[in-house]
């Protein structure tokens, strides 16, 4: 049976977090009042593994607010049975071309 550790999370434009290191290797654990990232952390955690944010919806956007033009990004570095491995995931927008009414679709 596979050892799997998270040893840091990175986040970049990830929700409500410009930039932010968080270190896991003391076996973490996390205590904080509500609203101070809690919740981000653990979305950061399945946005990367699973495409979901903490409440299990598919493709979220975890862009902060009002800030289209940002590339969010998660890096985790693991240790899986010795073995460091660092893993990351970014979320790009797409912009159409303006169709016939001028109308631009915007994707992540």
């Amino acid at each position: 049976m596979a050892t799997v550790k998270i040893k840091r999370l990175t986040l970049t434009d990830f929700k409500g977090v410009r930039k932010g290191e968080y270190d896991f290797s003391n076996n973490t654990k996390i205590f904080a009042a509500n609203g101070l990232g809690k919740t981000t952390i653990a979305t950061a955690w399945y946005w990367l593994t699973m495409d979901k944010d903490y409440d299990l919806k598919s493709n979220p956007n975890v862009r902060p607010n009002g800030t289209e033009e940002c590339i969010p990004r998660v890096v985790a570095v693991l240790n899986i049975d010795g073995k460091e491995i660092t893993v990351t995931k970014q979320q790009k927008t797409i912009k159409s071309k303006p169709d016939s009414k001028g109308i631009i679709k915007v994707t992540s």
